[in-house]
């Protein structure tokens, strides 16, 4: 049977490997098309990391700021380095920064991911993680993390109305980061 006539048999007949992405797009039937541009809020992560002055100060200046110099002259100079970048950054794709609509496409793009991990474990109804889902963990577990200190919220409460993406977090960091036993 080939690939096509396994992915019409059934969704999870066929696992791609990450790195096919627009593959299982093209092969799947339908053809989930919606995939081929499937979007990563790391756009949105910039916004809430950098240019959110709560998190600025409560996440990135303790994370990047601070352990880099004790003169304050260099902090308020990476400080301000960090900020322009992410907001040049931002730039590349909109004459203006508009903080609802980079929330509005944050929830796109969970929603994309939400509905491609479905209820499978893992992305692509794959037995074990993969790069793919390596790629979201990265962006879900900052947001999840408690200990990050996020003051403004509105990302890290727009993903948590995804409990697929929740678990998938959950999931990934129990089977790779905890400490065992717990």
């Amino acid at each position: 049977m080939d690939p096509r006539e396994k992915a019409r048999a059934g969704r999870r007949a066929v696992k791609f490997p990450p790195r096919s992405l627009h593959l299982f797009a093209r092969l799947s039937d339908p053809p989930r098309l919606e995939l081929l541009t499937l979007p990563f809020p790391e756009r949105r992560q910039l916004y809430t990391l950098y240019l959110s002055s709560p998190n600025f100060t409560s996440v990135a200046v303790p994370l990047y700021i601070t352990p880099a110099s004790t003169s304050l002259p260099v902090r308020l100079t990476l400080s301000h380095q960090l900020r322009t970048a992410a907001q040049s950054e931002l730039l590349k794709s909109s004459p203006t920064i508009d903080p609802d609509s980079l929330y509005r496409e944050a929830d796109a793009a969970f929603s994309a991911l939400s509905t491609l991990l479905d209820e499978d474990g893992y992305f692509f109804g794959a037995e074990e993680p993969g790069l793919f889902d390596a790629s979201v963990f990265a962006y879900t577990h900052l947001l999840l993390d408690e200990d990050m200190g996020w003051r403004e919220t509105r990302l890290v409460r727009c993903l948590w109305q995804y409990g697929n993406l929740v678990r998938h977090r959950r999931r990934i960091y129990k089977g790779y980061f905890s400490e065992p036993g717990s």
